[in-house]
C-alpha cells in the first residue's frame, strides 16, 4: 500500500496513493489507523483524491466513526468518484 502521512498540530493528513481500495488495501489501512490512533492521533483527514474504484471493504475501511479499544476519534474523509 503506497501512501503518505503528514502529521500537523491539530490534525493528521493519510493521503492513500492507490487507484484501487479494495479487500487487498483495506486490511492495511484500517491497521494503519490503528498504529496512529496507539500514537496518540485523534483528528485524521483522509485524502483518496487518488481511489479511482473502491469496494464494501474499502468504504468500510475509510469511512464512518472508527472505534479502538472504546476510544472515538475524528475521521474525516475526502472522496471524489
Amino acid at each position: 500500500m503506497k501512501y503518505s502521512i503528514d502529521k500537523q498540530e491539530k490534525y493528521t493528513l493519510f493521503r492513500l496513493n492507490e487507484e484501487k481500495l479494495d479487500s487487498s488495501i483495506a486490511p492495511q489501512l484500517k491497521s494503519e489507523m490503528v498504529t496512529l490512533h496507539a500514537e496518540g492521533v485523534r483528528n485524521i483527514i483522509l485524502d483518496l483524491s487518488e481511489v479511482k474504484y473502491t469496494d464494501s471493504s474499502g468504504l468500510s475501511a475509510s469511512g464512518g466513526q472508527p472505534r479502538v479499544a472504546g476510544r472515538q476519534w475524528n475521521f474525516y474523509s475526502h472522496q471524489t468518484f
